[in-house]
C-alpha cells in the first residue's frame, strides 16, 4: 500500500510539474486567436440599440477624454455589406433613417462597433436608446474596478495547482523519513 502511494505521488508531481512547462503552447494559442470581427477592428461586444419609429438611429460621437466629435464621417454597414454614409453635426449626433432590425457595424475613422437594432417596439429592456460611439484606438476595456486580474493568468492558476499537488506530498514525504 506505501509502495502505491508513492507510486500515485510520483505520478501527480510528474503531472504537476509537465503543467509548469506546457500550458504556453496551449492556451496561448486561445488568447492569441482572434475572431474575423475583431481582426477588423471591431469589439466582441455587440451592443442592443432600439430604433425609434420609422427606423430611425440617432447616436453620438466621443473622444477618449469624453469630449463630443463635432462633424465626423460614419460608416453604417449591415450584414450584407451595403453602407450608409452619414456626419456627425456640431455636438456628435448623427441620425439615420429607414433601418431595419439587425446587426450593423458603425466605423468612426479607425474604431468600428458592433450594434444589434432592434425595431421599434421589439427591444428588450436592457437595449439602450441611442448609439454611443467612442473615436480613439486608446482605449483599455477592464473589469475589476482597479484590482489586478493576475489570479485569472494560466501561469498562476498552474502554480497554485501544482502547489497544492507537490507541498502535501513533500510534507508526507518528510513525516515519513524519507
Amino acid at each position: 500500500m506505501r509502495n502505491r502511494c508513492r507510486t500515485l505521488a510520483s505520478i501527480l508531481a510528474a503531472i504537476a510539474c509537465s503543467m509548469l512547462v506546457s500550458p504556453t503552447g496551449v492556451l496561448a494559442e486561445s488568447f492569441s486567436a482572434k475572431s474575423s470581427l475583431e481582426s477588423s477592428g471591431a469589439t466582441n461586444v455587440v451592443v442592443d440599440v432600439a430604433l425609434r419609429d420609422g427606423g430611425v438611429l440617432v447616436g453620438q460621437v466621443f473622444n477618449s477624454e469624453g469630449a463630443t466629435r463635432a462633424n465626423v464621417p460614419l460608416v453604417i454597414r449591415n450584414r450584407a455589406g451595403h453602407d450608409v454614409r452619414v456626419e456627425a453635426d456640431g455636438l456628435g449626433v448623427f441620425t439615420v433613417n429607414n433601418l431595419q432590425g439587425g446587426v450593423y457595424q458603425i466605423r468612426v475613422g479607425k474604431t468600428v462597433g458592433a450594434y444589434r437594432l432592434w425595431a421599434p417596439g421589439t427591444a428588450p429592456p436592457a437595449a439602450r436608446s441611442g448609439a454611443v460611439l467612442v473615436d480613439s484606438q486608446q482605449i483599455s476595456r477592464g473589469q475589476g474596478k482597479g484590482k489586478s486580474n493576475v489570479f485569472r493568468h494560466p501561469w498562476v492558476i498552474t502554480s497554485f495547482v501544482a502547489a497544492a499537488i507537490i507541498i502535501p506530498i513533500a510534507v508526507t514525504n518528510a513525516r515519513s523519513g524519507s
